[in-house]
């Protein structure tokens, strides 16, 4: 079984939340990507978020860790997920100007209501997400285990 460390950057202004979406697959998913050698997950968000996002983020809160097993792929991910407090940045960002912005397809901001339309992953996020976004006052850290083959669908475009 292959595995792999996610660190994943929440970034809420406004009541919306951004969100990112790689070339070549039809799901939404937060901003972040795979730990290198030597570096913790607070350091692992953030160069991913200045990566693809362009932004040094200020990381405030350790929100979720999530253990992902996509048995289609015999992979096991786990992936921790901080919120960021200057989300302000984020707001007119140029994010041409991040060094990876070539992974993305697409960074858009989205409201509360139009997380329930869109393909999100992992599943727990969209629940979580929602949460953050009516109760950012009430932020507990949460834990998740998901076995997922439904975003097997998602990922063969």
């Amino acid at each position: 079984m292959r595995t792999g460390n996610i660190a994943r950057i929440i970034i809420v202004h406004g009541g919306k939340v951004l969100l990112v979406k790689n070339r070549n697959v039809k799901y939404w998913h937060l901003p972040g990507g795979k730990q290198e050698v030597g570096e913790s997950m607070i350091m692992t968000a953030r160069r991913e978020c200045k990566e693809e996002l362009g932004v040094d983020p200020v990381i405030s809160h350790f929100v979720a860790c999530a253990d992902l097993m996509l048995k289609f792929a015999d992979v096991h991910i786990h992936e921790n997920y901080f919120l960021v407090s200057n989300d302000h940045d984020f707001i007119n960002a140029n994010f041409d100007d991040a060094s990876n912005a070539y992974e993305l397809d697409a960074i858009q901001w989205f409201d509360r209501s139009e997380l329930a339309d869109i393909p999100l992953v992992p599943g727990f996020l969209r629940q979580a997400l929602m949460d953050l976004i009516d109760k950012p006052d009430e932020l507990s850290p949460l834990y998740v285990y998901e076995i997922n083959n439904e975003i097997q669908e998602l990922i063969n475009v």
